[in-house]
């Protein structure tokens, strides 16, 4: 589609016409993603959700998080109220998996320099932007 505005210069019609290619590739790699999340098995456990205190290598706290319910429950209905939501959500969270002490940081700031430039797998959950951080 080729929009024109009175008194647009080509120049910026042409940077427009970037970014709106570039927000059309950034929704495409969205349901990309989105599609590769639905595809994760639902039975599935992940033991290695970790907080580490970055400064001092030491691991705070951590836990095992199951995709599902890990008794197999399936809900027929949406939560009525945000109490059963948070209800439902915090039954997937096991206070078990994680090794408390020193953590070998190498991975963890390698992770962190691939985060600020690779931007395409799921890896560590950083709490203070409250995202995915990627792989």
């Amino acid at each position: 589609m080729n929009l024109t505005r009175l008194k647009e210069s080509d120049d910026y019609r042409r940077q427009r016409e970037e970014l709106r290619g570039a927000e059309l590739d950034l929704i495409d790699h969205v349901e990309r993603v989105a599609a590769l999340r639905r595809m994760l098995p639902t039975d599935t456990a992940v033991d290695d959700y970790q907080l580490v205190d970055v400064a001092s290598g030491m691991s705070r706290g951590g836990c095992t998080y199951h995709v599902s319910h890990p008794g197999g429950r399936a809900y027929d209905e949406p939560p009525v109220n945000a109490v059963t939501a948070e209800s439902r959500r915090g039954s997937r969270f096991e206070a078990t998996g994680f090794t408390p002490g020193q953590v070998d940081m190498s991975d963890i700031r390698e992770k962190q320099s691939r985060q600020s430039t690779d931007v395409g797998a799921p890896g560590i959950l950083d709490l203070r932007r409250v995202r995915t951080v990627l792989q």
